[in-house]
């Protein structure tokens, strides 16, 4: 049986990474969908969201929100798509 946690991992473009996109690039969400998947096809825009996700969460931590929420998506964005390079053996 399929979690929750693995049917969010299939999904291959989700609304809080375009939501990411689309607050660094100053588009809409409809106009980063593109953009989006386009960074998320290289280790080089995986390597740029990751610091976008957490300086969402630390944004909302310092306006002093929840940052659950946010957290939770890094999370599951993480799992996607790691830090090209953060655990190789080299």
């Amino acid at each position: 049986m399929l979690s929750i946690t693995d049917l969010l991992d299939f999904v291959e473009l989700d609304l809080e990474t375009v939501t990411i996109v689309a607050g660094a690039t100053g588009l809409g969400d409809a106009e980063s969908t593109a953009p989006a998947r386009q960074l998320l096809s290289g280790e080089d825009g995986i390597t740029l969201i990751h610091p976008k996700y957490r300086g969402q969460i630390d944004a909302r931590s310092a306006a002093r929100r929840d940052r659950n929420e946010p957290a939770q998506c890094y999370r599951r964005f993480s799992r996607k798509y790691p830090v090209p390079g953060a655990f190789s053996d080299a």
